[in-house]
């Protein structure tokens, strides 16, 4: 290039540099003391728009506007606690124009309450629509700044801690847990008999020594619960509960019957008659019956045990309350319990004593009375087989039964209720069995052979009606309302005769001395000699 040209390029390129500068110098000229404006909507009230010039704050619309001088640069952040904004900022660069919409979308930040109560179903009051899930854990988002308290609340419940109060939640809260407690309700009351398994209560409760039971049963429990002990019957049978939602006291059950694993039974056939001289506790009463079954029961299966008659030995079994009178008993208030038994073999009528006046005049003893009545009131004896039923067990024998009879009372301490200036009376009334109930009780049993002739009676039966028979040649018969007369023909003869009056044994204690006996204060000696004994 020559010399010329490049001066002329220099000269146009210094011009077109100058041109633009004067331009520019005339534009800035021009945005001098110019303004744009910017404005939109937050949807919230109170909000600041960060980044604007002097910091703009929504009105209560939620809008906004501001102007800015032409060509304004910047970043706008809306900010308010709790809330985020979409988009999070806007950026701006040499704003010459207005611009309007420069919206935002407005979402409230919310924050985590969590944890566990330990049992489903749970109401979370204070929380909304928040129940807890099969697991017991709980969740609800609560807005920023949320404050309040919250409860667990379910039937049937307790829940520590009861409530748990928030204040201006600004962050997620975890672990917010609660342990749960079932309300339990006691249902509690009195058999009066130890070892009695209350049926239907949890764990199948069983009595304390004296009686008691009381067991816990959660909210809303629903159940039959029956007592159950072998040999005894209770009365009520058993109780039903629906929905337990309050304590059950007083839930009592006395005994009914009782009898002896393997025995018929006795409470329940007893007759046992309460008779009260003043007001009285119906349940006080109640426990005195219970008490005298128990005492029935003791003296039946002492009276039941195997007994040796003028050297034969008896085993009664269950004969007793089976064929003749059921045992009885009477308590009057203010005077003491009556037992009444009846046995079916003979108690001693000589053992009746009674005191002689030195004065008064012997009188003759006469051996043809004597043998006569020996005879009218004796089995027959020789050709049958020998004497069937004693007429009298010998006085050892006699003695030995009342000594055990008279220690078997200190078992009537037991009984509740019974004043210590009353007294317990037995009476035992021994009936002289009849020869075919005997003799038939004997057939085909441990006495068919030996002293009794061997199959004297085999086959036979006692009839209510009134008569006995045998297939052994030999017949009976027994009036069914007494043993009153005994006939019958034994080989081809015919025997008849009057059975004996019952005989009688009474014995009478004071209650004070059957505890002293009880307790070991008096030994047998001692309380057999306070103890009255009666027998006709």
């Amino acid at each position: 290039m020559t010399r010329d040209k490049r001066a002329v390029a220099v000269s146009t390129i210094l011009g077109l540099l100058l041109l633009s500068l004067g331009a520019v110098g005339q534009a800035g000229q021009d945005d001098a003391g110019s303004t744009v404006t910017i404005s939109g909507s937050v949807g919230l009230p109170g909000v600041t728009m960060k980044g604007l010039p002097e910091n703009p704050v929504t009105d209560e619309n939620g809008a906004y506007q501001v102007e800015v001088q032409s060509g304004w640069t910047g970043n706008v952040a809306p900010t308010r606690a709790g809330y985020r904004f979409e988009p999070p900022s806007r950026s701006y660069r040499s704003v010459r124009q207005d611009l309007r919409n420069e919206d935002y979308s407005v979402t409230l930040l919310t924050y985590s309450i969590a944890g566990n109560v330990g049992a489903s179903g749970v109401l979370m009051k204070g929380l909304p629509d928040c129940v807890t899930g099969p697991d017991g854990t709980y969740r609800r988002n609560m807005p920023y700044g949320w404050s309040g308290t919250v409860t667990p609340v379910k039937e049937g419940f307790t829940f520590t801690p009861p409530a748990i109060q928030y204040s201006q939640v600004t962050h997620d809260l975890t672990g917010q847990n609660y342990s749960a407690e079932v309300v339990t309700f006691r249902i509690s009351g009195t058999v009066s008999w130890p070892g009695v398994v209350m049926e239907g209560l949890p764990n199948n409760t069983i009595t304390d020594a004296e009686g008691r039971y009381v067991a816990a049963v959660p909210y809303g429990w629903t159940g039959t619960v029956a007592p159950k002990r072998e040999g005894c019957a209770f009365e009520p049978a058993s109780r039903q509960y629906a929905k337990v939602t309050a304590d059950q006291d007083n839930q009592n059950y006395v005994v009914a019957s009782i009898r002896a694993p393997g025995s018929q039974g006795l409470g329940a056939a007893a007759d046992i008659l309460v008779v009260p001289t003043q007001q009285v506790d119906v349940t006080a009463f109640a426990q005195t019956r219970e008490d005298m079954q128990i005492m029935l029961q003791i003296l039946r299966e002492k009276i039941s045990e195997p007994r040796t008659i003028l050297g034969v030995l008896y085993d009664f079994g269950d004969f007793f309350g089976s064929g003749g009178r059921q045992p009885e008993a009477l308590y009057l208030q203010g005077y003491g319990a009556v037992f009444v038994l009846e046995v079916s073999f003979p108690l001693s009528p000589g053992a009746t004593s009674r005191s002689i006046d030195a004065n008064e005049p012997k009188q003759r003893v006469d051996p043809v009375w004597q043998r006569a009545q020996r005879r009218l009131y004796a089995p027959r004896s020789g050709p049958y087989g020998g004497s069937a039923v004693p007429t009298q067990a010998d006085p050892a024998s006699f003695e030995q039964f009342t000594d055990d009879m008279i220690k078997t009372l200190k078992h009537a301490a037991n009984i509740r209720h019974l004043g210590s200036d009353e007294s317990v009376i037995l009476t035992i009334v021994g009936q002289m069995q009849d020869p075919a109930s005997a003799f038939g009780r004997m057939s085909g049993g441990p006495y068919g052979s030996g002293p009794y002739g061997g199959g004297f009676v085999t086959g036979g039966g006692y009839s209510a009606g009134g008569g006995y028979s045998s297939s052994g040649g030999t017949t009976f018969y027994s009036d069914s309302s007494s043993y009153g007369r005994v006939g019958g023909s034994v080989g081809g003869r015919r025997v008849s005769g009057a059975a004996p009056a019952p005989t009688v044994l009474t014995i009478q204690a004071g209650k004070a001395d059957i505890d002293a006996f009880a307790r070991g204060d008096l030994d047998f000696e001692q309380f057999n000699a306070k103890v009255k004994t009666f027998s006709y």
